[in-house]
């Protein structure tokens, strides 16, 4: 379902948790393909697939990269910090700051905080390993 409550997408894409321990996208030299954020492989980084949503009609349906950025501008807390991050001259080109905001999403994605093996099976795998 889109951000809008009508429209549907074409693809249940996999969850983005535990993404992080997913290689980029890549032909190995057996002619097998690796790795990628989607099934197909379409988004070869959590960086590429961070800039997907935004633009998507069937999600945020952002209509430029520039729109979405303009979004960024209207919270003062994150011009703040992605100047302190990125430098005082991120916002003077719409694509750096757009490559920038997905930079930090992958970032974040690739936390503990966003994937902290906390689930059932990953505690009963801790204390079938603990010593005492």
């Amino acid at each position: 379902m889109g951000d809008d409550g009508v429209s549907l997408g074409g693809r249940n894409a996999p969850t983005i948790s535990y993404a992080m321990f997913t290689p980029t996208f890549t032909k190995t030299t057996t002619g097998n393909y690796l790795g990628g954020q989607f099934h197909d492989g379409r988004a070869a980084t959590l960086q590429e697939q961070a800039k997907g949503p935004f633009l998507d009609s069937a999600e945020m349906m952002m209509p430029s990269a520039q729109a979405v950025i303009d979004r960024v501008l209207e919270n003062t807390d994150y011009v703040t910090e992605f100047k302190a991050l990125y430098g005082e001259e991120i916002f003077n080109d719409t694509q750096t700051a757009f490559s920038a905001l997905a930079e930090s999403i992958a970032k974040f994605e690739k936390t503990y905080v966003f994937a902290p093996f906390d689930s059932k099976y990953d505690r009963s795998k801790l204390e079938k390993n603990d010593p005492n």
